[in-house]
């Protein structure tokens, strides 16, 4: 998932930016929530007007060391990849099949 610009290792999650040597490393116990709205036609319509999520992204929330504030990382996401998540981090996956105006 590298082209994503995410990587799951085992304790931390690794932020690739379009800056080649600009990366982030998060701690999984640093991670609040992760959120993914499902890519479909009804989704997409219902969230045109809801900028807050984009369907078919991946959204991380974490703690941020210098701030002490919660911050967060969009990546694309296929849907049939979200088994390439890391298990510790399945419990803090949050997936809407179906978004509720």
């Amino acid at each position: 998932m590298r082209r994503l610009g995410l990587t799951f290792e085992n304790e931390y999650l690794i932020i690739q930016t379009i800056l080649p040597w600009l990366k982030r490393k998060i701690n999984y116990s640093d991670i609040k929530e992760l959120r993914y709205v499902r890519w479909t036609w009804g989704n997409y319509f219902k969230t045109i007007y809801n900028h807050d999520y984009t369907p078919g992204s991946l959204y991380v929330y974490f703690d941020d060391i210098n701030t002490g504030k919660v911050k967060y990382y969009t990546a694309p996401l296929r849907y049939k990849n979200i088994e390439k998540i890391h298990q510790k981090l399945h419990k803090k996956l949050n997936l809407i099949e179906k978004f509720e105006v």
